[in-house]
């Protein structure tokens, strides 16, 4: 308590007397991390005020990411770390608009924090929290007037992120600063989860970081939108749909495997939406080609890369994209070699079966499983995840990685495919509203019981 008074009368004294900030500014940070409760939300509400007096100065932007720090803190800290961003980024409290120096600041402050938190799930999921949680109707129609300021701050606030983009460009900055344009999109990206509409207006401005050459970095976060935006939007323009065409299909072959699925995924919104099934088709017949050219021992020793590319590429596009649905029908494709295929029937099957070849490979004198065998048991998982008739075909070769004398690797990978699996049915439960998944429950229960069995 004494250590909270002393900080209590120092906050009031630099609050009323900026000119002593700088001095004392370090002196109040530090205690953050203090092991009171109450020390630590002293600081958090002194620096709360300290952002909301000089929302552009460095020290703003310090604070801001010093207080990201304690989001994982106890439930009462972390609830005053929410509380204070709300007011300070989304100004919910305030009776009126930011201006346009404020949320300019704002902005700032954000894609500090958004930087500083990097790949780490956990301090970016709070934020991705916060943000839907104001942009979220209230259901008792209490709220009705806060719930509409803060639609329109935000919408504010993904306007002026998506000028920072350009100015970024316009300056010249783009590749020399590649942390800066990761960090502005994917603050958009957490408001593109909230609240996809809020992006619409802009959305023919994302294809041009789809540029592996250019903005390689930035991929993955105008990727993870892509999909949620073509899902609202009505009748797309034809020429924001062949740039989307031409870079993702590109960049299907040439992104690493962190953002094969995104990308993956985005390809399959795309098409979906332009119906030029003839793309997939050609994307898809020229991966089995590969895969086919790999069957032969001494191609395949060569070809690794290329073919471990092909079996997940090949399982992420049956996920995404109904290739059976009668409305896709029969295509002729041309492979890279410039073979003509007819794609025509069960293609999804087709893939299933030739992927479940690769996991057929006996292992070498030590045990262990060939690569192409591992990624073929996730190219599988994908295709149940849309598929699941299929999921009895691939019983066997589940219950023979979950014997004890199994590779380690696996065994980790039946259990990750049915997580994944339960966890599509989740978000797609989710998405029609229904309260429980109890129909992935149901899928997992027999998979288990035929794999104890």
């Amino acid at each position: 308590s004494v250590r909270e008074a002393t900080l209590d009368l120092l906050g009031q004294f630099i609050l009323s007397r900026p000119a002593f900030v700088e001095r004392y500014y370090g002196a109040i940070a530090q205690r953050i991390v203090d092991v009171g409760i109450s020390v630590r939300k002293r600081v958090i509400k002194i620096l709360r005020e300290l952002c909301l007096k000089e929302p552009s100065s460095a020290r703003a932007v310090d604070a801001c990411c010093k207080m990201v720090s304690r989001v994982g803190d106890e439930e009462e800290v972390h609830k005053l770390v929410l509380r204070t961003f709300q007011d300070i980024w989304f100004g919910v409290a305030d009776a009126a608009e930011p201006s346009a120096d404020e949320v300019e600041a704002r902005c700032g402050q954000l894609v500090s924090v958004v930087s500083k938190a990097g790949a780490s799930a956990q301090r970016s999921d709070w934020l991705q929290q916060l943000i839907t949680k104001l942009l979220t109707p209230p259901s008792d129609g209490k709220g009705a007037k806060e719930h509409t300021r803060a639609v329109s701050t935000c919408t504010r606030l993904v306007a002026q992120l998506m000028e920072m983009l350009l100015q970024l460009d316009e300056n010249g900055e783009a590749a020399e600063k590649p942390e800066t344009l990761c960090s502005t999109l994917h603050a958009l990206s957490l408001f593109c989860e909230a609240r996809p509409a809020l992006l619409l207006p802009h959305i023919e401005l994302l294809p041009a970081y789809l540029q592996h050459d250019r903005y390689a970095p930035a991929i993955r976060h105008v990727a993870k939108m892509l999909p949620q935006l073509l899902a609202i939007i009505d009748r797309p323009p034809r020429k924001l749909l062949e740039k989307l065409e031409q870079f993702l299909g590109a960049l299907v072959f040439r992104v690493s495997e962190s953002m094969m699925q995104l990308c993956c995924a985005a390809l399959c919104a795309t098409v979906s939406q332009s119906r030029n099934y003839q793309l997939l088709h050609e994307t898809l017949a020229r991966l089995c080609g590969m895969m086919d050219r790999c069957k032969d021992p001494k191609e395949a020793d060569k070809l690794k890369e290329q073919v471990v590319r092909s079996i997940l590429c090949s399982g992420l596009l049956c996920r995404y994209f109904d290739f059976e649905a009668p409305s896709v029908g029969p295509h002729e494709a041309v492979t890279k070699s410039g073979d003509v295929v007819h794609v025509d029937g069960d293609y999804s099957k087709h893939v299933f079966d030739t992927l479940l070849g690769f996991t057929r490979v006996a292992g070498d004198a030590a045990g262990a499983m060939p690569i192409t065998a591992l990624y073929a048991l996730r190219g599988l998982g994908h295709i149940c995840v849309r598929r699941h008739d299929l999921l009895p075909n691939a019983r066997p070769v589940s219950a023979r990685a979950l014997q004890p004398g199994a590779p380690p690797q696996m065994k980790q990978q039946v259990l990750a495919n049915y997580g994944e699996l339960l966890a599509a049915e989740r978000e797609r439960q989710a998405r029609l509203g229904a309260p429980t998944s109890d129909a992935a429950r149901r899928i997992a229960a027999k998979e288990s019981t035929a794999l104890a069995e």
